[in-house]
Order: structure tokens, then C-alpha cells, then sequence
């Protein structure tokens, strides 16, 4: 049940998996999380950023946080169950030190009295310099998920906005992170079968980026899965809304999907490997 908060113990075994996967994964350049806890009731006041920090030692890491609540009363007829207090956000890691790193608040909010226990989307923009005379811009992103779509639309023309103005300076650009949308034009017939008729999952506009701009997905493997249910591969519906976006001076070698199955999280890790053109 999505509306139930695990045990102590169901969470420190999800969350020390976790752990061990970055630790067997630690030799990226950059990791881009989303929905990390600071001190929140849901992961018993663990501050997620500084046991990261301890498994990926060494790196610089900037927190931007999205969602600092007092309380979160859903739902509202199980007072046991309820949210409490939430403090989360984006945590970006990097090998690097960076220029400098910015939280730009995203346009649009939910009504009242939503507003009040919802996120306050956002994206964190870091700037690293290169040995090419141009600087990498690395964005984290976080976009809206229980909207009408009305958000989601003024969050991503906001985000193109950030992404091609860094991009005229002649910088490089990466964006990464839960979207909430599938990517343009994406078929979700590649790994949906007949058991998933009816789900519906919004795309990105085509036209948000120019010429040049990429679209960077694995196509044969969801990134995200529902929650409306204890996963059961072939049955719980799934979608790929997890992906990057990169500049045209960027070449993208490869993007891959990490397929553990949902075992202990309801998104699935993506690597991508890029270079940056001279």
C-alpha cells in the first residue's frame, strides 16, 4: 500500500541497498538525485545527503531542497499513517568542484490548500569549469507529477529558458532528472504488453528544444514504475520518465537504464557517458 509508511527496519534494508549500489557505482562524475531526506518522519530523520556523502567520498555535493513541511496529514483517515514532517530535495554529486550552484524556484503552484503539502518544484543549476574554455553546466530537475499538465508546462518553458541561455554563452549543458513526462514521441509499446492497456503517461512537447538539441533515453527499459500496488514485473505498469537532455556541442556515447526490478525504489538508475566537443 502506497499510503503506508514502512517499518524502521523495511527502510534501513531499502535504503542500505541503495547504499551498496552507489558504493558499487561510485566512479561517475556526477550524480544527480531526486527526493533525498534531510529529516523526515518517512525515513525516520536519517540525513540521506550525508550518508551519500559518506559512500561517495570525496565529492562535492549541493542540496536543493523542494519540499519542508511541519506536517503532511495524507491520508487523512489514517492520522497514524500520515506523512509528519517532510524535508527533502535534489542533491547533485560531483567529482569536481563547482563555479558556482543556483536553486531557481519553477513557475506555477498548486491551489489552496494543496500548496501547503506539495512540493515547491525546482531545479539546481551547477556550473563546473572544463579544460575547453567553456564551462559545463549540469541541471537537476524534479518536475511536477499531480498536476493537469498546466504545471508541467510552465516548469519545462522556464527550464528550456535557464538551458538555452547557458547554452548561447557557449557552454555546455546537461540536464538530468525525474521529468514526470515520457520524452517526445516515446512508445511505450517497446516494453508495455497487453496488460498495461489504458495507461497514459504525457510527453514533453517536441518542439521544446532546437535544432540539435538531444533527447537521451534507454528505449527498451522503464525507468519508473506505479505505486498502486507491490510490483509484480509484467503487471505493474511502468514508464520511462527518467532521462537527459544535452546541448548540441555534446556527443552522447551511451544511455543506459539500470534494470534491478524495482527492488528497492520505484525509479530505476540511468548512466549515461558523453563527451564534450573542442
Amino acid at each position: 500500500n502506497q499510503n503506508v509508511l514502512p517499518s524502521s527496519d523495511l527502510y534501513e534494508k531499502y535504503f542500505s541497498e541503495i547504499l551498496n549500489y552507489i558504493q558499487q557505482n561510485n566512479d561517475h562524475d556526477f550524480y544527480l538525485f531526486q527526493e533525498l531526506d534531510r529529516d523526515s518522519k518517512r525515513s525516520f530523520g536519517q540525513n540521506q545527503y550525508e550518508s551519500i556523502s559518506a559512500v561517495l567520498n570525496n565529492y562535492e555535493y549541493v542540496e536543493a531542497t523542494n519540499y519542508k513541511t511541519p506536517f503532511v496529514p495524507i491520508p487523512f483517515l489514517e492520522p497514524w499513517n500520515a506523512y509528519g514532517r517532510t524535508h527533502a530535495g535534489l542533491g547533485t554529486f560531483a567529482k569536481y568542484s563547482s563555479l558556482k550552484s543556483i536553486r531557481y524556484q519553477l513557475p506555477g503552484d498548486y491551489k489552496w490548500p494543496n500548496d501547503l503539502f506539495l512540493l515547491d518544484r525546482c531545479i539546481s543549476v551547477q556550473q563546473y569549469q572544463t579544460t575547453l574554455e567553456k564551462d559545463l553546466i549540469v541541471i537537476n530537475l524534479h518536475n511536477s507529477a499531480y498536476d493537469d499538465g498546466s504545471l508541467k508546462k510552465q516548469q519545462v518553458a522556464f527550464i528550456k529558458k535557464i538551458a538555452e541561455q547557458e547554452y548561447a554563452k557557449g557552454n555546455y549543458v546537461v540536464l538530468g532528472g525525474d521529468w514526470n513526462q515520457c520524452p517526445p514521441n516515446f512508445d511505450l509499446s517497446d516494453y508495455v504488453d497487453k496488460q498495461h492497456v489504458g495507461l497514459h503517461q504525457s510527453e514533453v512537447p517536441k518542439d521544446l528544444f532546437g535544432l540539435g538539441w538531444k533527447w537521451n533515453y534507454d528505449k527498451k527499459h522503464p525507468t519508473n514504475r506505479k505505486c498502486y500496488e507491490i510490483y509484480k514485473k509484467g503487471k505493474t505498469k511502468v514508464s520511462t520518465i527518467d532521462f537527459f537532455v544535452t546541448s548540441p556541442n555534446i556527443s552522447v556515447l551511451k544511455v543506459e537504464t539500470q534494470r534491478l526490478n524495482f527492488q528497492f525504489s520505484d525509479h530505476e538508475p540511468v548512466i549515461m557517458t558523453f563527451r564534450l566537443h573542442d
